[in-house]
């Protein structure tokens, strides 16, 4: 049975909890008000894994001969699928077709990463409104999303669950290393990112 519409009513919040929502009753004691007349409020659900209005990743030009470096030109990990400084803002478009199908499924916000290495880099939380994307945009840097699965990457290793797990943990203690003990301090963007990305694991 679908819910009446409540058109003139209050929302409360306490400490991030909706404590009522209905008819016009009685004001708490020192309430912040906020009008938001003409607007609309309504539940919805949270999608926490979609890569929503991000840019796909483009795997590297096939070689007849075993891939063993990395071919991506920079000061970044010697293995492509560890990609931590890649950042889902940078290349998030919003997508009204795509938009307009979640919200009719009961969604209306996202989670949304490039889904592609074993450190995936970050993720921005978007609600999916007919707002303006700079409206649109809750969070840049949401979470860091890992996997075990190296995606598009060609590189030679790793070729199994074992070498991904290997590989990661490798990765955390570069990065410690890195964040710690790197007297010379040569650059690599990619374990900066991994040590200063949403969840300062290595603090």
């Amino acid at each position: 049975m679908q819910k009446p519409t409540i058109t003139d009513g209050y929302l409360f919040i306490k400490e991030g909890r909706i404590t009522y929502a209905g008819p016009k009753t009685k004001l708490p004691k020192s309430c912040v008000v906020h009008d938001v007349k003409g607007k609309h409020i309504y539940p919805s659900f949270i999608d926490l894994y979609t890569s929503y209005g991000i840019e796909k990743a483009k795997a590297s030009p096939r070689t007849d001969y075993p891939q063993y470096n990395s071919l991506k030109k920079g000061a970044y990990s010697w293995n492509q699928a560890i990609k931590p400084e890649v950042n889902g803002i940078e290349t998030f478009k919003d997508n009204e077709k795509l938009a307009k199908e979640y919200r009719n499924n009961g969604f209306g916000t996202v989670l949304s990463h490039q889904q592609d290495g074993i450190a995936r880099g970050t993720s921005v939380l978007a609600n999916l409104g007919t707002d303006s994307q700079h409206e649109n945009i809750v969070l840049e840097k949401a979470a860091a999303h890992y996997s075990f699965k190296k995606g598009v990457s060609r590189q030679a290793y790793p070729s199994s669950l074992m070498g991904c797990i290997a590989l990661l943990k490798q990765t955390f203690l570069d990065a410690d290393w890195y964040h710690k003990s790197n007297e010379d301090k040569h650059k690599n963007l990619s374990l900066e990112a991994f040590t200063l990305g949403p969840n300062h694991y290595l603090k």
